[in-house]
């Protein structure tokens, strides 16, 4: 079995896109106001992520098998750690919208590789035991991060939520 913080971990990883699409969600008017912005330029921060996490999955999903997974799996969250610092830091909806892009990019790195780890460790009943447990933890994202982002988003700003996430 795998040891419970890293199912933990995974899920965790693999609910990237909820966490950063839902999460982000009720701070989108002020970054319009924050960044003097259009609706429609702020809305291409989720088409941005998304267009990242696609290509992320597509990309680096079929490259961890010939290359290995730790290695891409640490540079993916790498990757996404240092989109949202810059994402937070961003001065123009241009570079919020690069930030965004490459935050769903390592994001899509993290969620593929986090899915693939467990038929690596884990075979047979053990193997859809540990998928069971990571896809139970994984299926809450989408009914926390709404609300998170909600409670969050006057205390913390919308600045605040992308260091959250």
């Amino acid at each position: 079995m795998i040891p419970l913080p890293l199912l933990g971990t995974l899920a965790l990883l693999s609910a990237t896109a909820p966490f950063a699409t839902d999460m982000y969600l009720p701070v989108l008017p002020a970054i319009v106001e924050d960044l003097d912005s259009s609706r429609a330029l702020v809305q291409l921060t989720l088409t941005g992520f998304f267009i990242g996490m696609g290509l992320g999955q597509l990309v680096i999903g079929p490259l961890s098998d010939a290359i290995g997974r730790k290695g891409l799996l640490i540079a993916g969250a790498g990757c996404a750690l240092a989109a949202s610092v810059l994402a937070a830091l961003a001065p123009s909806i241009e570079v919020l919208v690069f930030a965004r892009a490459l935050q769903g990019l390592g994001g899509g790195a993290c969620v593929v590789l986090a899915r693939a780890v467990v038929p690596d460790l884990l075979a047979g009943k053990a193997a859809a035991k540990a998928y069971s447990l990571l896809m139970a933890l994984q299926g809450n994202a989408p009914a926390v991060a709404p609300g998170s982002g909600g409670v969050l988003a006057e205390p913390l700003g919308w600045r605040g939520i992308v260091w959250v996430l």
